[in-house]
């Protein structure tokens, strides 16, 4: 496992051809069958009174024009562009759980004097949410087991969580892919959870972005 998880990433992801899904299907199934080497669950759940964060940079005649409600909630389409988890046009809110200061990070909004709009949400209701990175502990799993499922989670989060600069700029597709593949969203989920990629700032609660359709 671990000998293919190593040429898994060292793969040139340059290439636009290049088809990540079944590369990463070498490493996660099993060699004799077509099933994954260990069934995974990453499912995470937040209580209604969890706090959501989204920062995003205006000009100072935004500003002045004031805002709309819907201007606080996912960008119109129009405005949409490739990310991490969604292609050009498709609609989804990127959002940071408990800290503004993640937000603002995540947005690239570090400037003195940058301007800038805030938005909180209060969640109604508990969320469930897909999780990259370590899977839910199965009891059932022997320790080697554990270990190896805790490997294959890292694997994936690392290669979804990707920085374009090490990548390329198909990175987005590829993380996508895997993403659609690894983490389908059950139609009772309401989107998908990461760990920030920025460099830990010490002025800064820890935490990650948080990632919902």
């Amino acid at each position: 496992f671990r000998r293919r998880r190593e040429e898994f990433r060292a793969l040139d992801l340059g290439d636009p051809k290049f088809d990540v899904v079944a590369a990463a299907r070498v490493v996660t199934q099993s060699p004799s069958t077509t099933d994954h080497l260990l069934p995974f669950s990453w499912e995470s759940y937040y209580p209604g009174d969890a706090v959501l964060w989204r920062a995003r940079a205006i000009t100072r005649e935004q500003g002045i024009a004031g805002f709309f409600e819907e201007d606080l909630w996912d960008p119109p389409r129009s405005l949409s562009g490739t990310g991490r988890m969604n292609k050009a046009g498709e609609r989804l809110l990127y959002a940071s759980l408990d800290t503004p200061g993640i937000a603002l990070r995540e947005s690239r909004i570090a400037g003195v004097g940058q301007r800038f709009a805030m938005a909180k949400f209060g969640l109604s209701r508990r969320m469930t949410l897909m999780r990259i990175g370590p899977p839910n502990h199965d009891p059932s799993l022997t320790f080697r087991e554990r270990l190896l499922e805790a490997e294959i989670g890292a694997m994936l989060e690392d290669a979804i969580r990707s920085p374009t600069a090490d990548r390329g700029p198909d990175t987005y597709r590829f993380t996508r892919e895997l993403l659609h593949h690894y983490y389908p969203l059950p139609d009772e989920h309401h989107g998908w959870l990461y760990r920030l990629r920025l460099p830990p700032n010490p002025g800064h609660c820890p935490g990650g972005i948080r990632v919902f359709a």
